[in-house]
């Protein structure tokens, strides 16, 4: 307990779950550990002219149908 007087923790829960964690894992399980996705993960992919050119023809095809639909 004389980390939970040098840390200053919420409560003594908190020092038996880093206790828990440490004994699973040595020091390294008491690390941060980074949250979400990491930066640049996801890169878009280039798209052909081909592709750019299929999607519009899809979207407009939906549009036409949609407008059709509503009567206008």
């Amino acid at each position: 307990m004389i980390l939970a007087r040098e840390l200053g923790p919420s409560s003594d829960q908190v020092v038996e779950y880093w206790l828990r964690k440490w004994r699973k894992g040595d020091d390294d399980a008491l690390r941060p550990k980074s949250k979400g996705r990491p930066k640049g993960s996801a890169k878009p992919k280039m798209l052909t002219e081909e592709d750019k050119l299929r999607r519009e023809n899809e979207r407009l095809r939906a549009e036409n149908v949609y407008l059709k639909n509503c009567g206008t």
